[in-house]
């Protein structure tokens, strides 16, 4: 109610209170139509109907007197109380409805609950028939103590029915004795069923068992009682829907009703994946209460069973026939196990059933067969016309019935929309709507003129806010008014009241926080009025109050009651709520609130709620590793698998296999797809195979991956003959046997599966059991290219290319390669860049072809990945990023790439684009010469000669140089020669071989010519033609020979002095990495030779080589100023020029060796925080240099030590004989750590 309400004389009076007074009455019949339908709790539902039958007595009392009663009629208080006693009624009316069914009784949590509520809707009845004043002694006219003995008897009557009643779905059908039903009062038999009472308690229908009904049992085997004689079903008083419309014309808002109960009927059984597949009105039941149930369940089926033959029924059912199913049967194909029927033709017969109960009569009810076939196989459905109605409502009503009939949705928001008023009739007398709006002469609403009520002087003004004013005013932040609302209409007993009641006591709104009653007030909403938002909100509450409880059975039971809250919300029927499903997800998938992990039901939870929208459950998925797209298409799959197609099953094994909108689970993928091949999928038996070939979820079988592909053929699948094809050509499973494989890649082929045909390809391009004909080979490459075969396009390019079963074109072949390329082949994306980069059938273009070779390097392509890294270090198609080059280098040489693998040990050796680490660049070309790769294998000879990153070794050096030359190196026997290394020292020969080097436009050889020519190994020494090599060296961009260029010019050597092409050459070496052209640079700035002087850019340049200890590496003709250098940095606060300094005074270089002057440098750095210095600390307090031996002290600088990043280390099996007896002997050892398990720093030398 509201707005204001004004009395004054008693006809005045009685039109105000009418309206309530009238929806009380209607309650009071409802309550007893609730009782007389009970299935069970009847004596439970008398108390109340007693109670509210005296009630109805005192009502119609107090109308007739109102004249001596006109003075607390004009009181607000007693119309508040009018108000209040319907809202009693109301929620009396809901608790009957739920305890008087098995499934509504259920709601609560035991009997306990049940009891309470009945107490409480007692007392609060009571109370307000105190405040109407009616002359109601309760202790005479229901004598309360005898009411809860009934209520008592009630209940255990209940508990007893529900152990033998249960209607759990996955429940076993149960046995009933002849002498648990009784006859009722007036026997009623409609046909072959009649009606019996179960327990005196239960009306229910008893049909008798034969063939005819035996799937019926089955599929009502979780929902019926039976024994050996009938099977008893629930009593239906109205009989079916069809008839009902027949005797009467249905209100609109009751078809809602209707329409909404008959598809949750649906949804229910689309859950127990059972088909119905007769939906029409004859089929829907009607109780007393009109609520309706499906029936007549003869042809039902489960969803993975074989469809039903109706061919003997199509005549009548084809109305209500979805179209595939009648093209199905009028083309007379009646296989039983080819299903055609899904839950879409379930849905179809649903909209038809909409239609007949729209316009109360059969479809298509003059045509027969062929008529009604042509007409909805051609597109046509039934016509839609509109009625004429004098109600505004109705109208809108059958709008939206057609809206809805179109559409198959809508129908929760039509109900909320348009509820069923009290004072509505149930039924109305046939023929009183004009449905079709074929009959005449029914008064528009728009006709109806307005009348003007006079209002007589008013004597008193009571005003009644609605709940709906006290929303509004929340919304406008007007609490305290709001408040006032709320309270008014909670003392009017509305649910929804109690709950802002409540969210105000919670949050303070009013004045001050009251949680504990807000509690109270939050349960009752949520108890009362079913709703899933206020179920949600109470949970939410108890989930607070969980962090503040300390007892351990309170917090049990609490916990218990926030997931029943949150099952509430999130299965409401009316409206789920997502964010119970959030939370039940993250339980679920958590093991949260010490609930068993169940990760796949919370998932499902999740996924739900992300379909509605739930940003917190999105966020959940995807910190799970699944995407938005990715849980829709799960979810998609789900329904489709739900509805028992095993194509959506199949599916769901996919989405497992690669975690595709789920958790990856290999195991759960091969049950579904077993499940699928049980079921006669192809695909899924393919699978299965493809499981067992490659271990996935289950252990590897291949013979048994052979059989399961074989199965898959033999069932016209043409993955499976092309993977029957693969087995025997490479002998999986089966001998191996060429000729079959050809013949079953050809049947695939014939089938015109892509693969198969490409398959066919290979075969004739390699003479696989066939013979060899590259003309077909380029044919059936082109035809699955067509198809959109990736590595059929991918191969079409390369016969292009190369000319294969094809006149040679490289322009298609470049066009060949980008299509494969951009379909995601990684070859095809390498030989795209190599065509861009090298000009071949397209316009050169250095930048593309950079690109490409990203692609393919993304895609795993080692080549790729290297040439992406020559692009970055040497700028070409990109700017140079030498970090990202050394990365590429580094992935290249983790695919296998050998000279990868080498320039990564390149750029660790010289420090580009990594830090220098010799240790790791040693790792890096061993791992070359592991692949194959004969410079790298000379590369770690090099290092076992010079002691790079590796203990000096010359056997092994000489070991490495002669496997380097059995590959084809010849620089690595010229080594052999010029070292003595595995032969007689020989400079000559050492000559010849570099000269063979050179000659084979090798930079390296190229580079050792011009070396031996300087200094006269092996040939007559010639500068000029030292000059030449060196030159010819720096054109293959050898960093030494663009050094030692830049060094020929600065000291007139083969070539006329020139200062200023040295330092341009020497600036072109640092570039390119080389440490000693780095050095030049910085001397030729300090000193300005060839450049301005520039002691900034000289300080600049020496710093990085101080940062890689370069003077101390390579300074050696340059020591004493290395040592100056070292100084100057060390005065400087650097500890790395302290540290440095200290070798130099250690080794005696550049100066005279000073043992304790190396301890104190040393020590300084160590201080300074240098890795290094602490370790040489360290070695000075263990061995005694330049400070006496102390274990202890030398044991605390090596702890100091391993806190600090050390980057070159290696381990103790890889020490010489000598180093390793010193370390062992027994002075030496350390408490901390065994000398077999120390790592120790090498310096290099």
């Amino acid at each position: 109610m509201s707005g204001k309400r004004k009395f004054f004389y008693a006809d005045n009076i009685l039109a105000i209170y009418i309206p309530v007074i009238d929806a009380v009455k209607l309650l009071v019949q409802e309550i007893y139509q609730i009782y007389e339908n009970a299935e069970c709790n009847k004596q439970l539902c008398a108390v109340m109907v007693d109670r509210v039958k005296a009630a109805e007595y005192f009502i119609g009392k107090i109308v007739r007197s109102i004249e001596k009663k006109k003075e607390d009629f004009n009181k607000k208080s007693y119309y508040l109380a009018f108000e209040r006693f319907k809202n009693i009624l109301t929620n009396i009316k809901e608790y009957c409805k739920n305890v008087s069914k098995l499934k509504g009784y259920k709601r609560f949590l035991n009997a306990a609950d049940v009891k309470n509520k009945f107490e409480q809707l007692r007392d609060d009845f009571d109370r307000c028939m105190n405040d109407l004043n009616f002359a109601f002694d309760v202790s005479n006219a229901v004598d309360r103590e005898e009411g809860s003995q009934r209520v008592d008897k009630s209940l255990e009557e209940i508990i007893e029915s529900l152990q033998q009643l249960d209607d759990k779905l996955n429940e076993d059908v149960k046995k009933i004795g002849t002498n648990e039903l009784d006859d009722p009062k007036k026997p009623i038999i409609r046909g072959r069923v009649f009606k019996k009472m179960y327990k005196s308690l239960i009306e229910v229908a008893c049909k008798p068992i034969d063939g005819q009904n035996k799937n019926e049992m089955a599929v009502l085997s979780k929902l019926v009682i039976n024994n050996s004689q009938v099977m008893i079903i629930e009593w239906a008083e109205l009989g079916n829907l069809k008839e009902l419309y027949e005797k009467y014309d249905i209100p609109w808002t009751r078809k809602i009703q209707i329409a909404n109960d008959i598809l949750l009927g649906l949804q229910f059984l689309r859950t127990s994946n059972v088909f119905h597949h007769e939906i029409m009105c004859e089929n829907v039941f009607v109780l007393r209460d009109l609520s309706v149930k499906l029936g007549n369940f003869g042809f039902a089926r489960k969803v993975d069973s074989n469809s039903r033959n109706f061919s003997s029924l199509t005549t009548y059912i084809v109305r209500w026939m979805a179209p595939e199913l009648i093209k199905k049967y009028i083309s007379q194909s009646h296989d039983e196990n080819k299903r055609i029927y899904t839950f879409n033709c379930e849905m179809f017969s649903f909209g038809m059933l909409l239609w007949e109960l729209c316009y109360e009569k059969l479809p298509y009810a003059e045509w027969n067969i062929e008529q009604i076939s042509d007409h909805v196989l051609s597109g046509k459905r039934e016509s839609i016309l509109k009625g004429k109605f004098a109600n505004c409502d109705d109208r809108e009503i059958q709008l939206e019935f057609i809206k809805i009939i179109q559409d198959g949705k809508g129908f929760e928001e039509l109900t909320n929309k348009f509820p069923i008023h009290l004072d509505e009739p149930p039924l109305l007398t046939e023929g009183e709507l004009d449905l079709d709006g074929l009959k005449s002469g029914v008064l528009e609403i728009s006709d109806i003129p307005e009348i003007e009520e006079e209002v007589p002087k008013e004597i008193e003004e009571i005003t009644v806010i609605s709940l709906k004013d006290g929303i509004d005013m929340h919304i406008k932040k007007e609490y305290k008014r709001a408040w006032e609302f709320f309270k008014q209409n909670d003392e009017l007993n509305d649910p929804l009241a109690k709950f802002w009641v409540g969210y105000y006591l919670f949050y303070g709104l009013h004045g001050e926080k009251d949680p504990t009653q807000a509690r109270k007030y939050f349960k009752e909403a949520a108890d009362e009025n079913n709703h899933a938002k206020l179920q949600y909100r109470y949970a939410v509450l108890l989930l607070n109050d969980l962090g503040k409880e300390t007892d351990d059975a309170a917090k049990n039971q609490l916990r218990k009651e926030i997931i029943r809250y949150f099952e509430l919300a999130a299965n409401n029927p009316e409206n789920r709520n997502v964010d119970a499903m959030y939370y039940l997800g993250d339980i679920y998938v958590a093991g949260k609130l010490k609930v068993k992990k169940d990760e796949e039901r919370g998932l499902n939870y999740l996924r739900l709620a992300a379909n509605g929208n739930n940003e917190r459950a999105i966020a959940l998925l995807k910190m799970l590793g699944i995407g938005v797209d990715e849980y829709k298409e799960f979810i998609n799959h789900q329904i489709s698998a739900e509805n028992g197609d095993s194509n959506g099953i199949c599916d769901i094994g996919r989405c497992y296999q690669y975690g595709i909108g789920t958790r990856k689970d290999e195991h759960k993928a091969f049950i579904y797809y077993q499940k699928s091949a049980e079921m006669g999928n192809a695909m899924g038996t393919c699978n299965v195979g493809y499981c067992y070939q490659n271990g996935i979820g289950i252990e590897k079988d291949e013979h048994k991956a052979f059989i399961y592909y074989q199965k898959s053929a033999d069932m016209g699948d043409a993955y499976g003959d092309y993977n029957v094809g693969n087995c025997y050509n490479e002998g999986i499973g089966i001998e191996k046997d060429e000729h079959k494989a050809f013949l079953c890649y050809k049947k695939s082929a014939e089938m015109k599966n892509a693969s198969g045909i490409f398959a066919l390809g290979n075969c004739y391009k390699d003479g696989i059991g066939v013979e060899k004909n590259e003309y077909r080979a380029f044919i059936y490459y082109q035809k699955s290219a067509e198809m959109g075969h990736i590595d059929g396009t991918y191969n079409v390019g390369n016969c292009y290319q190369n000319g294969t079963g094809v006149e040679k074109n490289e322009n298609k072949a470049f066009t060949y390669y980008q299509k494969s390329a951009d379909m995601g082949h990684a070859y095809g994306a390498y030989n795209v860049g190599s065509f861009y980069q090298n000009g071949i059938g397209v316009e050169k273009n250095e930048h593309k072809a950079f690109i490409y070779y990203q692609k393919s390097a993304d895609m795993g392509h080692a080549n790729g990945a290297y040439f992406v890294g020559y692009f970055c270090q040497n700028g070409v198609g990109v700017e140079k990023d030498e970090p990202k080059a050394f990365n590429y280098y580094r992935k290249s040489a983790e695919m296998g790439h050998a000279i990868g693998a080498y320039n990564a040990g390149y750029c660790y050796q010289n420090g580009i684009g990594v830090t220098m680490n010799e240790q790791e660049a040693f790792l890096y070309y061993q791992k070359s010469y592991e692949i194959g790769d004969a410079e790298g294998t000379y590369m770690v000879g090099y290092c076992y000669q010079n002691g790079i990153g590796v203990v000096g070794n010359e056997h092994n050096a000489s070991n490495y140089y002669q496997i380097s030359a059995e590959m084809g190196n010849v620089n690595a026997l010229g080594a052999c020669y010029e070292n003595g290394f595995g032969v007689e020292k020989d400079e000559y020969n050492a000559f010849n071989y570099y000269q063979k080097s050179a000659d084979m436009e090798n930079a390296n050889g190229t580079y050792k010519v011009g070396c031996c020519y300087q200094h006269g190994i092996g040939v007559e020494k010639d500068e000029q033609k030292a000059f030449v090599y060196y030159q010819k060296s720096t054109e293959m961009g050898h960093a030494g020979g663009i050094y030692n260029v830049g060094y020929c010019f600065q000291n007139g050597i083969g070539v006329e002095t020139d200062e200023y092409k040295a330092f341009m050459y020497y600036q072109k070496s640092s570039d390119i990495g080389d440490v000693k052209g780095t050095y030049k640079v910085g001397y030729c700035y300090e000193e300005g030779i060839g450049v301005e002087k520039n002691e900034d850019k000289a300080f600049t340049y020496y710093n990085k080589l101080d940062e890689i200890g370069y003077f101390y590496h390579y300074g050696i003709e340059d020591e004493k100023d290395a040592f100056n250098y070292y100084m100057k940095s060390n005065e400087g606060g650097r500890a790395e020029g302290a540290y440095n300094t200290g070798r130099c005074y250690l080794d005696g270089k550049g100066v005279e060796k000073d043992e304790k002057k190396a301890f104190e440098n040393f020590k300084k750095s160590a201080v300074m925080g240098h890795a290094g210095g602490n370790l040489q600390v360290g070695d000075c307090y263990r061995n005694g240099i330049g400070v006496p031996r102390d274990i202890h002290r030398a044991n605390h600088w090596y702890r100091r030590e391993r806190g600090v990043k050390r980057i070159n280390r290696l381990p103790y099996e890889n020490l010489d004989d000598n180093l390793k007896n010193i370390l062992d002997e027994e002075k030496y050892q350390l408490s901390w750590i065994p000398y077999n398990k120390f790592e120790i720093e090498l310096v290099p030398v």
